[in-house]
């Protein structure tokens, strides 16, 4: 679980919930992509998740066969 609380005075100029943790999500993107060396059999799974909300989230899944990488 990852939990974000900005209590800071620039917290109230942020204009999207995702640029609280955009600095995260660049660095865990780029380690992602220094560490995974692709093989031959890869496929793309696409799934949307069940749950109860106005909008469908759309998750799509690069999956490497002879590793296990997600």
């Amino acid at each position: 679980m990852l939990h974000v609380n900005e209590n800071t005075q620039g917290a109230q100029n942020i204009k999207t919930r995702i640029q609280k943790i955009s600095n995260f999500l660049k660095y865990i993107n780029n380690k992602c992509r220094e560490n995974f060396i692709s093989e031959a059999e890869l496929s793309v799974d696409e799934s949307i998740l069940q749950k109860p909300m106005k909008w469908d989230i759309r998750i799509c899944v690069l999956a490497d066969a002879n590793i296990g990488y997600i």
